[in-house]
């Protein structure tokens, strides 16, 4: 689940994996290179299609949210 913690006083995974998207967002938009954002459970969802405003990229990042799906990636 992205909402665990793999120790108490650490971030969430989707705490980490938030951070990790942002620096690989900023590497992206120096470069002038587009980027999208998708969230993934039982199914996937767009949630910035590819653009190279890190601003609308930083705010689709921000509006992901753990859910209580499954995840399937195999299917």
């Amino acid at each position: 689940s992205m909402s665990a913690r793999d120790k108490p006083e650490s971030p969430s995974r989707l705490e980490i994996a938030q951070t990790r998207a942002r620096e690989i967002i900023d590497s992206l938009t120096r470069a002038n290179q587009s980027g999208a954002v998708v969230a993934f459970a039982s199914q996937p969802v767009i949630l910035s299609g590819f653009t190279t405003s890190g601003p609308a990229l930083n705010a689709a990042i921000a509006d992901a949210s753990p859910t209580d799906q499954p995840e399937d990636l195999g299917a």
